[in-house]
């Protein structure tokens, strides 16, 4: 059981900071349609442009879960190069 817990821990580190990205992202866009509401904007409205999703704490999530992803690949070529020798 304490195994799972420690393996499962990374992913869901990077799965929380995926969140935390997604939620700057969408704060922005409030703060953005908020303040045209407020100078009573005719065209008042929520952008969701995937350009908005290249923020810095998404982009780190997507490189950690790419990361995470490799690093079975990597133990295994290191378990097997310990086996050569």
């Amino acid at each position: 059981m304490a195994a799972t817990a420690l393996g499962r821990t990374p992913g869901s580190f990077i799965l929380a900071l995926c969140g935390a990205g997604l939620d700057s992202m969408i704060a922005s866009q409030e703060t953005v349609y908020r303040a045209c509401l407020a100078a009573s904007g005719s065209d008042c409205r929520i952008d969701l442009d995937p350009a908005n999703l290249v923020t810095p704490t998404l982009v780190a999530a997507l490189v950690g879960l790419g990361l995470l992803a490799l690093v079975p690949v990597l133990a295994r070529r290191l378990l097997w190069r310990r086996a050569e020798l």
